[in-house]
Order: structure tokens, then sequence, then C-alpha cells
């Protein structure tokens, strides 16, 4: 399999990707529909919201985490997630502008 070839694209359209690649799987976009209603959750709830075990829901955080779509902050000594809105409106943004020009 060859290399990514990323050089001939701009920035923003790397960071859609990354963001698109982020939320390729019905338990990720499960989690960001979840954060969207309730802005705030902790961690160890996720799991029970997507009825996955806990170290796989480790991994679909750690990749939301790694496209940078989530916010972690300590409440209580319970870790607590929310999205960072920002990145999610780079994709909403995106849809009604691809859509408009088809």
């Amino acid at each position: 399999m060859g290399a990514s070839k990323t050089s001939q694209f701009n920035e923003q359209t790397i960071h859609l990707a990354t963001i698109a690649r982020a939320l390729a799987h019905p338990a990720r976009i499960t989690i960001v529909e979840h954060l969207l209603k309730h802005q705030c959750i902790m961690q160890k709830e996720i799991a029970s919201i997507v009825q996955l075990s806990p170290v796989t829901v480790h991994d679909h955080i750690s990749k939301l985490k790694d496209a940078n779509l989530l916010d972690f902050h300590f409440v209580h000594n319970q870790n607590m997630v929310s999205l960072k809105l920002y990145n999610i409106s780079i994709l909403t943004n995106f849809l009604p502008q691809s859509y408009s020009n088809t």
C-alpha cells in the first residue's frame, strides 16, 4: 500500500478528512450525538450509552480525541467528556456547501 499523498491538499481539507475518519463508526457517531444533546457526560457512562465494553469505548474515545473532537476535564473526581463544537462545526459547515455546489 502506498503512502498517502497529502501534500496536494490544503490544511482544511486534511483536517476535514481527519474528522470524517474519526466519525466513520456507528459507535463514535452515537457518542457524538449523545454529547450534542447532553453537552457533557462522565466518560464511564459512555459504555452504557453505546452498549460496548469499556475497553472498546476507550478505543473509540481515543479516535475522537485524536481528531481533536473531544474535551476532557475533571469534576468531583470524575472524568467528564464534552465536544469541541468548533471542530464539529467544520464538518457541519462543509456539508451544506458541498451539496449546494452540485
